[in-house]
C-alpha cells in the first residue's frame, strides 16, 4: 500500500489544538511529544503538554520534572522571576527523586550562581565534576564560571581536563591554545593532530596558525 500524506505533516498537531492539548496520549508519547515541541522552541507548548506527568509531584519521575525545570525558565507566559523560583523547585523535586540526574543538580548549582555570588557555584560545580566526572557539561560550566571570575590557573586547569576525558575538537583547540601560551608546542601539536583526525574539516590549523602569526603556516592549511 503506498504511502498516504497526513492531513497535517507535523505529527504534534494531533494532541494541540485552539483551545490547548486534545486527546488523550500516553504518557510516553505524551513525554516523546513535549520533547519534540521543545526541540522546535515551543517550551510554553512543552510545558503544557508535560505538565500532568509532574503533578503531583509525588508521583512524578525525576526525569519528567528536570526536563519540566529547564523549559518552564523559557515559558514566555511565565514571569522571569516566577520562572527562576519553579525552576529550582522542579530541580529539587528531580534531584531528590533521581540522585543520578546529573541535569537537575547541574541546574541548582547554576541556579546559585545566577542568584547570588557566582563563587558559591565553584563548590557545588567541582562536587559535580567527582560525581559526574564522564559528563562534559558539568566541567563546561565550571570552567565557565571560572572564566567569569577571572580565575584563569583554574579554568586553564578544566580546559585540560576537558581535553583528556573527551575526544572533541572544541575542547582539543582551547587545550592547544592553553599549551602554546605556556610554549609546549610539542603538547599543542599533538592536541590539534587529535582534532584533525576527529574531524577533517575542523579549521584548527589554520586558526592556530594565525593566532600565532605563523602566515606561512596558514597559507599552507
Amino acid at each position: 500500500t503506498a504511502p498516504q500524506p497526513a492531513a497535517d505533516p507535523n505529527d504534534l498537531m494531533r494532541f494541540i489544538g485552539p483551545d490547548g492539548i486534545s486527546g488523550d496520549p500516553d504518557d510516553v508519547t505524551r513525554f516523546i511529544s513535549a520533547e519534540l515541541a521543545h526541540l522546535e522552541g515551543e517550551d510554553d507548548v512543552a510545558s503544557v503538554l508535560l505538565a500532568p506527568l509532574t503533578q503531583p509531584v509525588e508521583r512524578a519521575t525525576g526525569p519528567s520534572l528536570a526536563s519540566l525545570a529547564e523549559w518552564v525558565q523559557n515559558d514566555p507566559v511565565v514571569g522571569r522571576s516566577e520562572a527562576s523560583d519553579e525552576s529550582r523547585t522542579l530541580h529539587e523535586a528531580a534531584a531528590a527523586k533521581d540522585p543520578g540526574l546529573w541535569r537537575a543538580q547541574l541546574g541548582l548549582a547554576l541556579a546559585k550562581a545566577n542568584g547570588g555570588s557566582l563563587a558559591d557555584a565553584v563548590a557545588p560545580l567541582s562536587d559535580l565534576t567527582q560525581k559526574f566526572p564522564d559528563v562534559p557539561a558539568v566541567w563546561n560550566a565550571l570552567g565557565i564560571v571560572y572564566g567569569r571570575l577571572g580565575w584563569q590557573p583554574e579554568q586553564r586547569r578544566v580546559v585540560l581536563e576537558l581535553a583528556s576525558r573527551f575526544s572533541d575538537p572544541s575542547a582539543l583547540e582551547a587545550a592547544a591554545s592553553v599549551y602554546d601560551a605556556r610554549g609546549d608546542d610539542t603538547r599543542a601539536d599533538a592536541a590539534v593532530a587529535r582534532a584533525q583526525a576527529l574531524d577533517a574539516s575542523d579549521d584548527i590549523g589554520l586558526s592556530r596558525a594565525l593566532r600565532r602569526r605563523d602566515y606561512a603556516a596558514a597559507l599552507a592549511e
